[in-house]
């Protein structure tokens, strides 16, 4: 009897042991990992379980920081903008000045980029866009994504100004003046295309003559 209850506890006991988390570095480490090449190809999602087992057993730990990013990371890997969006923007809510709040900024100003449809359609993920991304640009001035963040702020506001140009002429061809000039001069306040300024121009001149 006295042998059977040692093997039981001695069952209990390396199932336990087996089961404590590995440390917090070791399980953040191996999340990396599965964010790159074939580990994330053959199972994406398995990074983001890592990460969020680092927050469960280790919340107070700097890797907890570290997992929340690698989430929002994962989710931005996987192509799944809005979910990543939702993780970066809490995280920058929380830590609007943590040491790598440029990128956090960067990333969620880029998955609005990357949400942005084409000209004729809803243009808000632009707008979105273009508020992250300008806050990077004057917070960090130095930071290595500015040059990128610039170039996208370009793009939004082109296709921001191609749906001002559209609209105005809609009005225009109707005959409401008011409107169309109202649009045109949003393009105007908005982009750096010159043939974009240009158009606005011409059909505001055209208007006040």
């Amino acid at each position: 009897m006295r042998r059977i209850s040692l093997i039981i506890f001695a069952i209990i006991f390396s199932t336990a042991h087996a089961e404590e988390p590995k440390s917090p570095d070791e399980l953040y480490n191996e999340g990396i990992k599965r964010l790159s090449g074939g580990a994330f190809r053959e199972d994406p999602d398995k990074a983001i379980e890592i990460f969020r087992k680092i927050i469960e057993f280790y919340p107070e730990s700097e890797y907890a920081v570290l997992a929340e990013i690698g989430i929002g990371d994962a989710y931005y890997k996987k192509k799944e903008f809005l979910s990543a969006v939702e993780v970066y923007r809490g995280f920058y809510e929380k830590k609007p000045d943590y040491e790598k709040a440029d990128y956090i900024l960067f990333r969620i100003g880029e998955c609005f980029y990357r949400l942005t449809p084409s000209y004729d359609r809803d243009l808000t993920p632009a707008q979105n866009g273009i508020l992250y991304l300008n806050t990077l640009i004057k917070k960090y001035p130095s930071s290595q994504y500015r040059e990128k963040a610039e170039k996208m702020v370009k793009e939004l506001k082109n296709k921001l100004s191609k749906r001002e140009l559209m609209i105005g002429e809609f009005y225009l061809k109707r005959g409401d003046i008011g409107s169309a000039e109202k649009h045109f001069e949003k393009v105007l306040e908005i982009s750096d295309d010159p043939s974009l300024r240009e158009k606005a121009e011409k059909y505001l001149k055209r208007i006040r003559e």
